[in-house]
């Protein structure tokens, strides 16, 4: 019972900190793409 309780539970965990994973990366994408722009401007 304790294996069908938590199975379900077990995945949405997964799910979630897969969803996170993507989040933090595409933020830091984000912000190395910023930077590379800042940096062009600037050296222009």
């Amino acid at each position: 019972m304790s294996y069908a309780l938590f199975g379900p539970i077990i995945d949405i965990l997964i799910a979630l900190a897969i969803c996170a994973l993507v989040f933090f990366i595409a933020r830091s994408l984000i912000r190395y793409a910023h930077s590379l722009k800042k940096d062009d401007k600037s050296s222009k």
